[in-house]
């Protein structure tokens, strides 16, 4: 169990694992609390779930099969319009240059 002083504000790390629900029942009780009383800590549990919620979604996102399949074919959609922009261009110089 952890020894809460309420006169301090909630320890990073503690923060941290109270936010990700890892403390034990009690714990997690005791700094639930703190934060009824303290808005600093509130304030800093704000920007941790923040964070939390950002890593999640970006998570969730980066195993989305959906846009894996978008990013497979990207590389081959660039390549080929790559290759026909190097075409127009190398064509588009012989017009110019060669005589008709």
């Amino acid at each position: 169990m952890v020894n809460t002083n309420f006169t301090n504000h909630i320890p990073e790390e503690i923060l941290d694992e109270f936010a990700m629900q890892m403390l034990c029942d009690e714990d997690q009780a005791l700094w639930e609390e703190h934060l009824l009383v303290c808005d600093a800590c509130q304030d800093r549990l704000g920007e941790v779930d923040e964070y939390i919620r950002i890593a999640k979604d970006t998570s969730a996102a980066i195993s989305n099969p959906e846009l894996q399949k978008r990013r497979s074919l990207a590389k081959p959609m660039m390549a080929a319009t790559h290759a026909a922009l190097v075409l127009a261009f190398v064509l588009g110089w012989q017009f110019i240059f060669l005589p008709r």
